[in-house]
């Protein structure tokens, strides 16, 4: 079709926003990747999850994998940065709440995005060779993962965005 017009009441959002796009799809796209780092956040607490429980079950030695100190530093060190994912999620709702949501949210996917790498090789160190088969969840965890890296946009264009965010870009 060709040459079709349409009446200003027909346009999506009423005729209030005509002209106004680029805010909404800014806004849009803040909030995608606010979606994308909360995503990556429920991802690293399942891969926690996963991994404390196989620790504590996987035996060595005679005693639990769990209780030897390198493992407990793994997982540690795989909690406390799923919580720092966490907390950049929180802080990039507030900022979306608060109507500037723009650096906060490319904070938060770019943090959360390299960080769920991360987990997810530590996850996949603590498992050994059983996380690479297909019944295990973690070996879907570590096909997951990479998919934060690019959803939203890339880690590159989030620190562009960041740069410019700053003045420096």
């Amino acid at each position: 079709m060709r040459d079709v017009r349409l009446g200003p009441e027909l346009l999506l959002g009423g005729t209030e926003w005509l002209g106004k796009i680029w805010p909404v799809l800014r806004f849009s796209g803040s909030l995608e990747r606010i979606v994308v780092a909360a995503t990556a956040v429920g991802l690293a607490d399942a891969i926690v999850d996963r991994a404390c429980s196989f620790a504590k079950g996987r035996r060595q030695f005679g005693q639990p994998i769990a209780s030897f100190q390198s493992l407990q530093h793994l997982l540690v060190a795989m909690r406390t940065a799923q919580v720092g994912m966490r907390l950049f999620v929180e802080h990039g709702l507030q900022m979306l709440a608060a109507g500037e949501p723009e650096q906060a949210a490319s904070m938060a996917k770019c943090y959360c995005a390299e960080q769920l790498q991360e987990i997810v090789a530590k996850g996949m160190r603590i498992m050994g060779g059983r996380a690479f088969f297909s019944f295990e969840e973690m070996s879907r965890y570590y096909c997951e993962a990479p998919f934060s890296l690019y959803a939203g946009g890339t880690i590159e264009i989030q620190k562009s965005l960041i740069a410019r965010s700053m003045g420096i870009g």
